[in-house]
């Protein structure tokens, strides 16, 4: 893990997402914790400044995204 609580992150871009996703609009990440993916529902996200607020084993969850949604450090730009 990259980050920690309190940590100011930028969700890839809409570009990464449009060369990534697959004839579903969906990119998957396969992980030893499962399955993680990005979808055109976080759209709202791509290219944004978000603020980690739980760091958890394998993910993070964000003050921004009120859905409770997890993101990985494969998600997350730098």
């Amino acid at each position: 893990m990259k980050y920690k609580k309190g940590d100011k992150v930028i969700i890839k871009s809409r570009k990464w997402y449009n060369e990534n996703k697959d004839e579903s609009g969906i990119i998957t990440f396969s992980t030893d914790r499962g399955d993680y993916n990005v979808t055109k529902e976080d759209e709202r996200f791509f290219g944004r400044v978000v603020t980690i607020t739980y760091v958890g084993e394998g993910y993070y969850i964000t003050a921004e995204d009120d859905r409770g949604y997890v993101w990985i450090d494969e998600m997350i730009e730098g």
